[in-house]
């Protein structure tokens, strides 16, 4: 079922992040460092934003969706939630407004600041609505949702930017138009902004109260990971920020599109689990989860820190690769152990409705972050700040699976788990012995290198998930 799920997400969950990827290295080459800083801290805000104004109604719909199968049960879920979405985007809008004019330590145009505003709304609903159609199996729309505002609008930034001059105003023109086509098919697609009328109060009460907790965990994760570049904008200013930006960028975005890759159905088949056969049951999902999830994003960190100078001389702009040089590896690896939390035991806190848990790890990860970021800076200057989430990525992927052990008996697959680490780490390790390539051609063929390095090691060291993924393509071939 997992390897299904699976392989019905990929499209979007492979297209939306490695153009993503590809958006930072481009922007570098079109965008002056002080442009870039401004996108980068839009989009970062952005993401705070949505966990803090959207996120109770996001973690409600992924927990609970599936719950309301009646036609009544659904028309009261949907006025309810059609009520949430609006109240939260008036609350963002009349937010962000004097925030991004603080933020923003230069003259802003009110063209601009009605631009930032509609991107953030426009992105705040696209990201909810592709995780409502996550929960609700919609796979479709959610590979619609997932691919037409991050890929759509990047394709059209290129024209703008060329067209409209340098700058972040067609960036943000790009993404609001692809994002409003997005929600456009979103209300032909499913039953959001369906129905209309007083929210169901017994509804509303459980979405403040478990989503409002969940919210919390959540937002310090989310301004944990966005601390960094927040810290940087104030230190050194915008600048400095789009300097820091791409490695830091480049690194966090390669760790979650390996987690993503395997991640997009693998929680509601949790909680399906959960809800059908009790927590055993979905305990045992979970594990299965966690070694899909490291098989994949080990190889996809530790390759890109194997390749790290073939890439940042190949494809990084000359203002920013001295910094991304530097900044690479530690993001990468920091984004390596926060994802695999999220995605892994902080899920079992989740399904046992135990977010309190969950939110003293995210303290702990924002102290930890903020704190690691200060140090760093001080000691190594701008690329020092992309320690902050190594260290608390480390410490708290550390603690969540401790607790999870502790106060569930929830075991996770840690010798698997070694075996693959020690297969991604033989890969690195060839890979730092190979000359830097010269061109793409020679990039490619190291990046082959890896590939094939990696699945030896893995052939060798882990017989049984060898059997266990032959045993699940025989199977599929059989079926045809």
């Amino acid at each position: 079922m997992l390897i299904k799920q699976t392989l019905l997400y990929l499209p979007a969950q492979l297209l939306s992040p490695l153009v993503q990827f590809a958006s930072i290295l481009v922007w570098a080459q079109l965008l002056t460092p002080a442009d870039l800083g401004v996108v980068t801290l839009v989009i970062a805000t952005q993401e705070v934003c949505f966990v803090v104004f959207f996120g109770w109604l996001q973690r409600y719909v992924l927990r609970f969706i599936r719950s309301f199968n009646g036609v009544e049960e659904r028309a009261a879920y949907n006025r309810t939630e059609s009520f949430g979405l609006v109240a939260s985007t008036l609350i963002q809008t009349i937010i962000i407004l004097p925030l991004m004019l603080w933020q923003i330590e230069m003259p802003v145009s009110s063209g601009l600041l009605a631009l930032i505003a509609a991107f953030m709304v426009t992105r705040s609903i696209s990201n909810y609505v592709a995780e409502r159609a996550r929960a609700d199996a919609n796979i479709r729309l959610y590979s619609l949702i997932q691919i037409c505002g991050p890929v759509l609008g990047f394709f059209l930034s290129l024209p703008f930017i060329i067209g409209g001059g340098a700058g972040p105003i067609p960036v943000f023109i790009a993404f609001i138009v692809a994002q409003i086509l997005g929600l456009l098919a979103a209300l032909r697609m499913s039953d959001v902004f369906h129905a209309w009328g007083c929210p169901d109060q017994a509804i509303l009460n459980v979405m403040i109260r478990y989503g409002g907790v969940s919210m919390i965990a959540a937002m310090l994760a989310t301004f944990a990971m966005n601390a960094p570049r927040f810290i940087v904008n104030h230190v050194g200013g915008l600048a400095a920020m789009g300097l820091f930006a791409v490695g830091y960028g480049l690194g966090m975005r390669a760790s979650a599109f390996a987690v993503t890759l395997v991640t997009a159905g693998s929680y509601p088949l949790v909680v399906r689990r959960m809800e059908e056969e009790g927590q055993d049951a979905a305990f045992r999902q979970l594990s299965t989860n966690i070694l899909l999830v490291t098989i994949v994003v080990a190889p996809v960190a530790f390759g890109l820190l194997g390749v790290n100078s073939s890439v940042v001389h190949l494809l990084v702009a000359e203002p920013f690769r001295e910094t991304t040089m530097a900044v690479l590896p530690m993001a990468t690896l920091g984004g390596l152990f926060r994802y695999l939390r999220q995605h892994t035991t902080d899920q079992v806190f989740m399904v046992t409705l135990r977010m309190d848990v969950a939110t003293w790890i995210s303290i702990i990860d924002l102290v930890l972050g903020i704190g690691s970021v200060i140090v760093g800076m001080h000691f190594y200057g701008l690329p020092g700040a992309a320690l902050g989430p190594l260290v608390s990525g480390l410490a708290t992927l550390f603690t969540s699976y401790l607790l999870a052990n502790r106060m569930f008996g929830f075991r996770a697959p840690i010798w698997a788990m070694i075996r693959i680490l020690l297969a991604a780490l033989g890969m690195m390790a060839v890979l730092l012995l190979v000359p830097d390539a010269r061109n793409i051609f020679e990039l490619v063929i190291e990046v082959g290198l890896g590939a094939a390095i990696y699945v030896i090691l893995f052939l060798v060291l882990m017989p049984t998930e060898r059997t266990m993924v032959r045993d699940l393509v025989q199977a599929k071939l059989a079926r045809r």
